[in-house]
Formats: structure tokens, sequence, C-alpha cells
């Protein structure tokens, strides 16, 4: 018996086209770009992004900037699933997205220290996040000792319209493989955006698990994803993918297959 599902997740539309009108509601996001510096824990903390406004679910890239103003070396916690300075999309709580947003990432920790910020060192990371809501705010993880300190910026607020998302189109391909051709709202610039994870159970209770080291992005030229651990001798199988283009609303796939 083979059982299959495919959710839809909020704010993502999934195997089906954005409803007539929904795309031409789409304008072009604000070119006012966001400059937030904060002062805290030694570090100045400085949270940039191009735009002022997006649609909902955007991908947006942001840049955050860390310079140490202490008269110590700060020493950069090591992250084993995600990096130390990251932009985090808050949800009406004040509390973040499961990172990376938006979906949850397998469990993880730190794996202790990292990179040491020496006084007046500086280091830039570009972060690529999906804005879900418009309340962004910067986070740099701190090792200091046995413990870890969370170092946060200004909360920066944006303007976001809503629009349709992008549609997906799922198709089966060889070995019992699946692939996943993703068509913009409206007409784009750049590569294609994607995070993905992807596993397989097979019947003697072992798997197997692909996918991006959450809070990494891979870009890609086309607009096609395909599984990759996917196929015969798979009992159970989950895939999840958020595909999109920077400044457009990006898609969700959560796609789950059970056989017996």
């Amino acid at each position: 018996m083979l059982l299959v599902r495919v959710a839809i997740a909020v704010g993502a539309v999934l195997l089906a086209v954005p409803a007539s009108g929904s795309a031409a509601k789409i304008r072009p996001a604000g070119k006012m770009p966001i400059i937030s510096t904060t002062v805290t824990d030694g570090l100045k903390i400085t949270l940039v992004l191009p735009q002022s406004s997006y649609p909902k679910n955007a991908l947006a890239a942001t840049l955050i900037k860390v310079r140490n103003v202490s008269s110590n070396g700060i020493k950069l916690a090591a992250g084993q699933c995600f990096p130390p300075i990251h932009t985090d999309v808050l949800n009406k709580h004040g509390k973040p997205f499961s990172y990376p947003d938006p979906f949850k990432p397998p469990s993880c920790g730190l794996s202790g220290g990292g990179r040491t910020l020496k006084p007046g060192q500086h280091v830039r990371l570009g972060s690529v996040v999906v804005l879900r809501s418009g309340n962004l705010r910067p986070s740099v993880l701190i090792q200091a000792k046995s413990t870890t300190v969370t170092a946060l910026g200004k909360v920066v607020k944006l303007k976001l319209s809503h629009a349709g998302a992008e549609h997906i189109a799922l198709t089966s391909g060889s070995n019992g493989s699946f692939i996943a051709s993703i068509t913009p709202a409206l007409s784009h610039a750049g590569p294609l955006y994607v995070a993905l994870y992807e596993t397989c159970k097979r019947a003697n209770g072992s798997g197997q698990v692909e996918g991006l080291v959450p809070g990494t992005w891979q870009q890609r030229s086309g607009s096609t994803v395909s599984t990759d651990v996917f196929g015969p001798g798979c009992v159970r199988e989950l895939w999840h993918l958020v595909a999109g283009w920077i400044g457009f609303p990006a898609a969700k796939l959560d796609l789950s297959i059970s056989s017996s």
C-alpha cells in the first residue's frame, strides 16, 4: 500500500497555480535600504537590507556586520547546524521562527568556540531569510567560557505586501525519484535559491539523510530540483523543500511517502 501526503504550509502555494490576478498585485519592492546598528556585549552589530518593503514570504538577502568595539577578544560560538551570526525572523510573540526559516532543522547544538574577534576586528556575513513576518533581528552567538551568550541587535520592521507564492509542479522521475519545477509569479532575475532536507527509511531500520546544512541556501541556475535519496528500498520518505528568487515569495513543499 502506498500512501502519499503533500502538505500545504502557511504562506505557500503548492501544486496549484496562484489565484487569478494575484501576481498582478505584486509591485516593485521599495528601494530605500535599511541600515540598523546596535552596540551590545562589546560588539557593534549592523543589519543591512537593500530594500524597505517586500511581498510577504519573500526571500530577502540580509547582511550583518559585526565589529569588536571592546578592549578584549570576543570568541564567536561555532554552530554545528547554523552560523553564529544570522538574521532571525520573529513571530507575533517576538520569538524567532524555527531556524532556518521556514522549516524545522534536525536537532543540533553548538560545537564549542569558533573565530575570535580581536579588538577592532570585524566580520561580515550574508543571510537569506523567508519573510514570514516583517520583523527581523540580527543575532550573534558568543562563547563565554562554558556558556553561550546571544548578542541581539535592534528589531527592524519591514513593510510587507500580500502576493501569491511561486508555483511548484511535482512530477515523478526515474527509480522512484521526484522532480519539482518552480515557476515564478513574475519575471525574475538572478539564481534560484533552494533549501532542502530529505530522508529515506528502509525496512531493516537503516536510512539515509541528504540536504543542506540548516541556515544555508544553494543557488541554482535552472528552475528544477530533484530528490537524491528517494528510490527502491525506502519504506518511508520525507522531502522538505523551499525555493524561490530573491525579492519574490518563496514556495514550500512537504512531501511524505509511506509504503507497506
